[in-house]
């Protein structure tokens, strides 16, 4: 057992040449528990329950050397669940879900993370998710980096407004894009986010509009 100056208790559990090795428990200097579980080495690693100043649960997983990584879940300080799933050296990485201080999911799906100076940063990549805080969808496809890209579906509310390619976040390829009432309103390219290439607008009643090439937007035909 280990104490802080002021008597309470800074490590209570199993060592193994002077650090801590086994099950475990670390302390704040307040008296409240900091870290329960496996220890490695005198670091965290194997599975085990990181908590704040507060007694609330931070992370909950499995660790190595000291950070998350494998299969873990972090929380906010109010105890509402921040991120489940895939982490990496201490960052998420892999296939996971965040979600907003309120409960609500965020996004689920794919996540790059990296640990950058004193910091750590992780972008969406692969496929996925992405909810706005009042539980609604506004995305469903792959992302590169961070980015819309590749395939994927944009909604507004419950209604579907764009299916089909994207490029940095801006429709781009081929797709098709839709009215808040769901109606057809254009099949054809994109580019950079504008109907651009070979396409067709539709009315309201679905009947053709107008058919042919299209600029930035615009239609090319007589």
């Amino acid at each position: 057992t280990l104490y802080f100056a002021n008597g309470e208790f800074e490590y209570k559990g199993q060592w193994r040449k002077g650090v801590p090795q086994g099950q475990g428990m670390s302390y704040f200097a307040n008296g409240k528990p900091k870290y329960k579980g496996q220890w490695r080495k005198g670091v965290r690693d194997g599975q085990g329950t990181f908590f704040f100043n507060n007694g609330q649960f931070e992370y909950t997983g499995q660790w190595r050397k000291g950070v998350p990584h494998g299969e873990g879940t972090s929380y906010f300080a109010n105890g509402q669940l921040r991120y489940k799933g895939q982490w990496t050296k201490g960052v998420r990485n892999g296939q996971g879900t965040s979600f907003f201080d309120n409960g609500k999911v965020e996004y689920t799906g794919g996540f790059r993370g990296q640990q950058k100076y004193f910091g750590a940063w992780y972008l969406k990549h692969g496929w996925g998710a992405l909810y706005n805080q009042a539980g609604q969808l506004l995305y469903d496809g792959q992302w590169v980096q961070g980015d819309r890209a590749g395939l994927g579906a944009s909604f507004q509310g419950t209604t579907l407004q764009y299916i089909g390619e994207w490029k940095r976040n801006k429709r781009h390829g081929y797709g098709e894009s839709y009215g808040a009432d769901g109606e057809l309103l254009y099949v054809g390219e994109w580019k950079r986010g504008r109907e651009d290439g070979d396409g067709t607008s539709y009315d309201q009643s679905g009947q053709p509009l107008y058919e042919g090439q299209w600029k930035q937007g615009e239609y090319q035909g007589v």
